[in-house]
Order: structure tokens, then sequence, then C-alpha cells
């Protein structure tokens, strides 16, 4: 999505997209991504050149000749993660050398103008602030000096320190580099084709619904935002006049969690008289059923417990004035519909994982 964003922009001239090696051909694999997510095209692909490299070593594993012609580029966006909650952080150490090796691009840039990077860094990152300043305002849009703020797993860990990683090399190579973080929050897929990949906490919970014949009540506010919208606004923020080291990018139009319930049980088609169950009786339930095929959240009832009822129920707020005022995109984002909901569910059937 983010990478047809970029070369539909009349401003940008050429992508360099940098890719996993797959032993698949690159670009169909990557056309297989734009049909997947709606995305058209068309004549812009001879903006685009696909490499397959490694971001953790030196060069990105590419041979002398390709790299040098990264060393024209202007502008980069790291925003390959993987999304697996459940790993410490010195698993993650590729990442942490990914992290240098785009400062280091960075460096080897033979352009004029200070290089421009985008972090796409975690909610994860403060998601444990307010228990440790017992203040429940909206986090603000500023580097995060304590660690004790930090989500206490590998994931959030390693986030925050690429957000230092960064911090500092803007810092160090002032003029050289102007990098941002941009703390993201919950991210739902496109609201065209409604692809939400399955193996996130959301799309679990529905199948665990289903299973258990009912979804959990949840409290507070729900900030989704949908991954079409969030391109937009990243791609807003490459191009952005007089950017700040962190921005937060998450729906300010704040929605309950009991309508969007309301809309994903009957899409599901959970029979009316089922109740949400209160959230901890639901999460008795789902300790209590060990068929993880059919009960996902099974696998990780410990997020569900502590982080998600933080992060997810209106504990942690981020706040999105900075970002707001920057980025017109996101001023004007909206709630989601409950089409948009409902196009989820689709998404999930047509996919198998739910039946």
């Amino acid at each position: 999505m983010m990478l047809a964003d970029l070369v539909l922009n009349p401003c940008v001239h050429k992508v360099y997209g940098l890719n996993r090696k797959s032993g698949e051909d690159v670009r169909k694999r990557q056309a297989g991504g734009f049909a997947r997510v709606g995305a058209e095209v068309d004549a812009h692909w001879r903006k685009i050149e696909l490499l397959e490299g490694d971001l953790s070593k030196a060069h990105f594993g590419l041979e002398d000749e390709v790299y040098a012609k990264l060393r024209n580029v202007t502008h980069v966006i790291h925003n390959a993660w993987p999304m697996d909650f459940n790993r410490s952080l010195t698993s993650f150490r590729p990442h942490l050398d990914a992290a240098v090796n785009i400062v280091q691009l960075a460096l080897d840039s033979t352009t004029a103008a200070p290089v421009r990077i985008i972090f796409s860094s975690s909610i994860a990152v403060v998601g444990c602030a307010p228990l440790v300043t017992g203040d429940s305002a909206p986090i603000t849009e500023a580097p995060l000096l304590t660690v004790d703020a930090i989500d206490h797993f590998g994931y959030a860990e390693v986030k925050w320190v690429c957000e230092q990683v960064f911090v500092e090399a803007g810092r160090v190579f002032e003029g050289r580099i102007m990098p941002s973080s941009m703390r993201i929050g919950q991210l739902t897929e496109p609201e065209a084709t409604g692809a939400w990949n399955a193996n996130e906490h959301i799309p679990m919970i529905a199948k665990s619904a289903l299973a258990l014949g009912c979804l959990p009540l949840i409290e507070g506010m729900a900030s989704w935002i949908p991954a079409n919208r969030a391109s937009r606004v990243m791609v807003e923020l490459l191009f952005a006049p007089r950017p700040v080291a962190v921005y937060h990018l998450e729906n300010p139009a704040r929605q309950p969690w009991s309508e969007a319930l309301e809309v994903l049980a009957s899409a599901l088609g959970l029979p009316a008289e089922a109740m949400p169950l209160p959230y901890v009786e639901w999460l008795a339930c789902v300790r209590a059923d060990t068929n993880t095929v059919r009960n996902p959240v099974g696998k990780i009832v410990p997020f569900l417990e502590d982080e998600f009822v933080r992060m997810a129920m209106g504990v942690v707020v981020l706040d999105t004035v900075v970002a707001c005022v920057a980025l017109p995109m996101l001023e004007g984002s909206k709630p989601l519909s409950e089409g948009d909901l409902r196009r989820y569910v689709a998404f999930w059937r047509k996919e198998g994982f739910l039946v």
C-alpha cells in the first residue's frame, strides 16, 4: 500500500523497494501484494526498482554497484518488522543492525540535502507510561527517556532502542540525517478490500469468539485506523516541512468498543442472545479451551491479560496534536464504518480463516 502511494505521488521519481529473499519472483510477489490491497499502479511500475537483500548486513547484502545506486536516495521509510509479541529483545538483533545500516546509508548518501528517515515505531514503546506516571492524560509526542515506560516484551523494547538510534543519529549528524519515529497504534487493513492479516490479535479474537460462542465485553474507546489511511499519512510525513523526532499515528476520531463489537457480533453470525462476556470471564473461557486452532487467542493469553488491556482499552492514549497539525490526512480521519468492519469479517471468511 505504501509503495503504491509513493509511486503515485508526482513528487516521487524513483522508489527502491528492498525485499527479503524468498525464492519467488520479486515482481510477481509485489504485484500480488498490490492486488491484495486493491492498489493500482499501472504505468507507474517504471518508477519501481525491486531489490532483494538483508537489512541486517553491511550494504544490505547487495552487490557494490547496486548499493551505489541507493546512495542517491533522499528519503527512507523503514517499515519492515515481524509482528511477534513472544520474542525476546536479543532475538531482534538483526533489526537493530538494520537501523544502524540505514543510518550508514544516509551517511553514504551523495545528495546535498539531509536524508529524511521515517521509522515505523509502536504504541508499545509507551505502553507502561500510565503505570509509571499515574497520569491518564494522552502521551505526548516526544522521545521517551526512561525505560520504565516501555511495555515489558521484546517487540516493544527493540522499537524503543531503534527510536534512540535514530534520535541520536539526528543529533550527532545534524544536517546530514533528518529522522522521525512514528509510533503506530492499532492498524486495520485497507478499507477497499478488508484484507486484514489473520495472524493479528483482532482477527484471532473474532475466530475465538466463534468457538466460544461470544465476544468479550471490552470497555473504553478504540482508535483503529485503516492501513490505506496510515500509508497516506506516512507519505505525507515523509515530505512534511520542519519535522520533529516523534509523531503518533492512531485515529484521532475514537469510537466506543461496544459499537464495534456489536457490528462484529452481527457479521460473525453470533446469536442475538449471545451477549458479550465480561472480559475477565471471557479470558477464563479462552484458557479453558486448549484447542488453539479453533481458539487461536489461546496462544496470546499473556498479551491479552496485560498489554492489550492497557493499549487497546483507552488506558494508553496517544496524543496526536503534533501529528494532526503537520499532517492534514490524519486530522481528517473518521471512525471506521459498519461497512469497514463487515468487509474484514467477509475477507477472513473468503480466506478460510473463519467458517
